[in-house]
């Protein structure tokens, strides 16, 4: 039977691509070589380096375990191990594997750089110094052993004059590579955040765009300079934290009344049913003995037995709240004197409102039967006779 399997790429396709940074290329053409050959280790280290660079680090898993597992002592295979924990946010075992790498390359700048990085997601700054100055001290012409010890620098100080030596030796860095996007974006963030400056910090964002167009982290900080310095824009974007923020208050005040109204139904519901009991014993009925009491009752103003029950109410809730919660009953007192009065207040408002609209309606009734009245006199006179 003829064989109709699509032949291996060549090795040097994989090299070229790298070498591009073709990287969705690389993956498709590498894919294509492990299914000619799943033991190919170029092509395992090529696919994991091109979801590295993709920001795709979960993929890299199947790659970097089988190089490890074909020679776990190579430098190259610890390398990529690391990169593959740092981006699954594994610090601790990110370091494991540089550490490994260094041992059997200790003047390797990468590992240091690498190490570096790692030592920064751990918070240990002292180390890190160390491994970037050592990176330095071997590749001096490394732009991005450059940026990131500026970066290191940056993250101690504080004033305007250190900002603005930063700036310089940016700019000396861009010297090395003039195709460093993220060096243009940290330039544009000291402009930005500490400078003050977002039209200028705009252009560099410009700039960095160039050179990488697909980056959503320095398309936002671009939107976020102009933003800075234009009213217009500004107004007609809402950043999404603010409409986010916007909802979590929203929930928050809903959350906030649900609870208020079961509070207020719970203490003041005893009085409400209380008050309902008197208005029904108020009701004439025929004569029972079995309420005759209540026929004593009556015989007290409503506003009388209300008080009286109330104050009965609220030292009961006092009792009960004291007892539970620990506190002494007169701050008890004062707690549910606040609830009170804090309820009453939308309550009163209610009640004036409906009050002044009752009010309007009795006007707009009135001046309505005064025009009526006036059309009827008017049309009585045009019926008299002239004489």
């Amino acid at each position: 039977m003829p064989n109709h399997a699509e032949p291996k790429p060549p090795k040097e396709w994989l090299e070229h691509l790298s070498n591009a940074s073709q990287w969705e290329r690389l993956i498709e053409i590498g894919r294509k070589c492990l299914a000619a050959d799943p033991h190919d280790r170029d092509a395992h280290r090529h696919v994991a380096w091109a979801y590295a660079k993709t920001k795709r680090p979960k993929e890299m898993q199947p790659h970097v375990e089988f190089l490890l597992g074909l020679d776990a002592n190579d430098p190259v295979h610890h390398h990529l191990a690391a990169v593959y924990r740092l981006g699954c946010k594994q610090p601790k075992r990110a370091r494991e594997h540089v550490d490994s790498a260094l041992r059997d390359d200790p003047q390797n700048p990468t590992y240091h750089y690498v190490a570096c990085v790692a030592a920064l997601r751990l918070k240990d700054v002292k180390t890190a110094d160390r491994h970037i100055h050592e990176a330095r001290s071997l590749a001096p012409n490394w732009a991005a052993a450059a940026h990131l010890e500026i970066r290191i620098d940056g993250s101690r100080q504080t004033r305007a004059r250190e900002a603005w030596e930063r700036i310089r030796r940016l700019e000396e860095t861009l010297g090395l590579d003039p195709s460093n996007a993220p060096v243009y974006e940290t330039i544009g963030d000291i402009y930005l955040r500490e400078l003050e400056d977002p039209r200028k910090a705009e252009s560099f964002y410009r700039q960095a765009l160039a050179l990488d167009p697909t980056d959503k982290g320095i398309q936002a900080k671009l939107f976020k300079s102009i933003g800075s310095r234009s009213l217009l824009y500004r107004t007609l974007s809402t950043p999404w934290h603010y409409s986010l923020l916007l909802v979590i208050i929203f929930i928050k005040a809903f959350g906030i009344f649900l609870g208020w109204m079961l509070l207020v139904r719970v203490f003041f519901a005893p009085a409400a049913k209380i008050y309902e009991w008197f208005v029904l014993t108020d009701v004439p009925r025929q004569p029972n003995r079995l309420l005759a009491p209540l026929a004593r009752i009556r015989r007290f103003p409503l506003w009388i037995r209300m008080t009286i029950t109330a104050c009965l109410i609220m030292g009961l809730w006092i009792a009960i709240v004291s007892w539970a919660f620990k506190t002494p009953p007169f701050t008890t007192l004062q707690i549910m004197t606040a609830i009170f009065v804090i309820h009453l207040i939308p309550i009163c408002i209610a009640v004036g409102f409906r009050k002044l609209r009752v009010r309007w309606g009795r006007w707009q009734d009135t001046l309505r039967q005064r025009r009526a009245l006036r059309k009827a006199m008017d049309h009585e006179t045009t019926l008299v006779p002239e004489i």
